[in-house]
């Protein structure tokens, strides 16, 4: 019971409020109010600002990039394709200078042959010319020769 007594004893003489309106209440929000204009037009509105133009710039230069990426990407897609065109023409050409070389390579065969068949056609006319004439004179020799071998191996001398 001591204690519940006590409860009520302390009940029974008022406490101060927690929050006393009174004039400065109004004091501090007059401070509050002031400080906030000052640090409005300050502070906050030139960082907002300053925010508003650093996104848009950084916006502007992500733009910018994905336009010069574009650019990139078609100026390497018209240059693969220039190295692509100028490949095929040197092709052609190779093939071209090729053909022509095989084909200047069996004209100047041809006339190798030609002047080969040329000459040995000649040689063989000199020869059928000449092999009668050259067989008489090797079978007369040959007639002679015989004669000496003979008399070497006999042991008569001529």
């Amino acid at each position: 019971m001591p204690i519940l007594l006590s409860l009520l004893s302390a009940a029974a003489h008022a406490s101060p409020p927690v929050i006393d309106i009174d004039g400065t209440v109004l004091l501090q929000l007059t401070v509050f109010l002031l400080v906030f204009l000052v640090l409005r037009q300050l502070v906050f509105l030139p960082h907002l600002a300053l925010r508003r133009e650093r996104a848009a710039l950084v916006g502007g230069a992500r733009a910018q990039a994905e336009q010069l990426a574009q650019a990139s990407t078609a100026a390497t897609e018209a240059h693969a394709q220039r190295v692509a065109g100028a490949r095929q023409q040197a092709n052609a050409q190779r093939v071209k200078h090729r053909l022509s070389a095989e084909a200047s390579a069996q004209g100047q065969i041809a006339a190798a042959r030609r002047a080969a068949e040329e000459q040995l056609t000649a040689a063989r006319a000199v020869l059928a010319k000449t092999a009668p004439a050259a067989a008489l004179a090797l079978r007369a020799r040959a007639d002679q020769l015989a004669e000496e071998i003979a008399a070497k191996v006999l042991g008569r001398r001529p």
